[in-house]
């Protein structure tokens, strides 16, 4: 039982690394007496195999397999006549003194491939099925009752590992795409766990730390130049990581933190990433940290600025309340960072309906999302 485990172990290792697949199958081989194994997903749509894993079976079997002697295969016919036998085996289709004569059989044999198999089959959904074969020799001889229990024991593991595999794949691809998006966005993106400690920062974020005009990096924490602005970027950032694990309500906060070198300061934005469970490591993501640098964005806020003054003759002071507006920033963090009261900003917003001559807030954000 002890070496079931370890092959069962090893087959769900492949979900995080591919290429241990060959470890896995040898560790099934050796569980399983096969001189070989193969792990097929076919897509029957496309009539193509978009996951073969072997082992034991030299490349130029596979090959020629693949191009020809697939057809002529006694056991994949006897597998399309009857595609719900759980397993399938030599002779339940070949008679042992009929394998010498066979075609396929002749070729597999002085290509140094085994002499029996046994098979069984699963099936993913109408498109996809996957089959698993354990090659056997002379000397393992033909499947025996004890090898299918052994087979049925392993295989339901295996297309598991495939389907979780295949998943981590799908997932994998989807974090590398939003990875890529977050590294080209001009605003500055850091990622901090718990502790409060970053876990990511994109290319931005990196730059606004290395210059450190007004933020900076020290202890793979976020710090302000100035100690009124670090104390309260703390006390943001300590909420919003409260409240990622749902020890308090907190909707974040934005916060302007004066430039030393350049005349505008940058806009902080602490967000808490709620989770969906307590048991979770330090190291998930607990709290959003975006900075908008003007100096440095003028591709977006900027020029989105630039466009509402030109075009539709608002004031900059309009302008700029204009575009956090329309990018769903709520008024009170408005307020505050433009060091404005309620009632003034309800004046400009007011008058920046009056001048893009529109009515109600939706209008606003389509408006400026096509700038």
């Amino acid at each position: 039982m002890e070496h079931i485990l370890h092959a069962i172990n090893s087959i769900y290792a492949t979900t995080l690394d591919e290429e241990g697949w060959d470890g896995a199958l040898r560790d099934v081989c050796d569980v399983t007496g096969a001189v070989g194994f193969n792990v097929f997903v076919l897509d029957h749509a496309a009539e193509l195999i978009p996951v073969n894993r072997s082992i034991g079976i030299p490349d130029d079997i596979l090959k020629d397999y693949s191009s020809y002697y697939v057809q002529k295969d006694p056991g994949i016919a006897h597998y399309v006549r009857n595609p719900n036998e759980r397993f399938y085996y030599n002779y339940a289709h070949t008679p042992e003194e009929e394998i010498d004569r066979n075609e396929y059989y002749d070729w597999l044999q002085k290509m140094g491939g085994a002499r029996y198999y046994l098979a069984t089959t699963f099936k993913f959904d109408e498109r996809y099925s996957g089959i698993v074969t354990a090659q056997r020799d002379r000397k393992s001889g033909h499947a025996q009752p004890e090898d299918m229990k052994l087979l049925g024991l392993i295989s339901p593991h295996i297309q598991r590992a495939v389907e979780i595999g295949e998943l981590v794949d799908q997932a994998r691809i989807k974090a590398d795409a939003a990875l890529d998006a977050i590294e080209r966005t001009p605003y500055g993106i850091f990622l901090l766990n718990r502790e409060q400690e970053i876990l990511f920062a994109n290319k931005r974020a990196r730059v606004i730390a290395r210059r450190r005009a007004a933020i900076f990096v020290e202890n793979r924490t976020i710090r302000c130049a100035k100690d009124r602005e670090d104390r309260k970027l703390k006390v943001a950032i300590r909420e919003a990581a409260r409240a990622s694990f749902g020890d308090s309500v907190y909707p974040g906060a934005t916060l302007p933190v004066e430039s030393e070198v350049y005349g505008r300061p940058y806009m902080v934005k602490v967000v808490p990433l709620i989770g969906q469970s307590r048991l979770i490591t330090k190291e998930r993501p607990s709290v959003l940290v975006v900075v908008t640098d003007f100096e440095m964005a003028p591709d977006d806020i900027e020029r989105r600025r630039a466009s509402l003054c030109s075009v539709y003759q608002l004031t900059e002071a309009e302008a700029i309340i204009a575009v956090r507006l329309g990018d769903a920033e709520r008024p009170q963090d408005i307020c505050d960072s433009l060091s404005i009261s309620p009632n003034t900003l309800k004046t400009h917003r007011k008058r920046i309906f009056e001048k893009l001559n529109i009515a109600t807030q939706a209008e606003l954000a389509r408006l400026v999302s096509t700038l």
